[in-house]
């Protein structure tokens, strides 16, 4: 849901003014910072921090569908899963089957049961179960 609010956000401000561009080539996976862009400050401060989805060239001017909010669960990746309900809080290693973002849902095997469980990222490494 608010990866849709940053799209509509960003596809507003592109059509409002010039695309932002890049000053230097860079690799997919990479995290944008306000000196890696030329363009418009708004669109700039809301490029910054988030990561590119594919090898960009110095000049390229960026897109929506170029970028995406930080990956914090890699797939394959060791991660810790939580379930918190009031004062219980249960955790366990598993296996990110997918990789996520902040607030994405992923999949994750359950190392101990072998089971996979649906869960949402929350952190770094960190899986929140339902």
């Amino acid at each position: 849901m608010k990866t849709l609010a940053l799209i509509a956000l960003m596809q507003a401000a592109v059509e409002a003014s010039p695309a932002p561009a890049l000053v230097r080539a860079q690799a997919a996976g990479a995290i944008l910072a306000a000196e890696d862009l030329s363009g418009d400050p708004a669109t700039v401060a809301l490029l910054s921090g988030k990561q590119l989805r594919r090898f960009m060239p110095a000049g390229a001017a960026i897109r929506p569908a170029d970028v995406r909010a930080p990956v914090l669960v890699a797939r394959n990746a060791l991660v810790r899963m939580q379930f918190v309900k009031g004062a219980l809080s249960i955790s366990a290693e598993g296996r990110a089957l997918s990789s996520g973002a902040l607030g994405e849902e992923v999949r994750v095997l359950a190392l101990s049961s072998k089971s996979t469980i649906a869960g949402v990222v929350v952190g770094e490494g960190v899986v929140q179960v339902k």
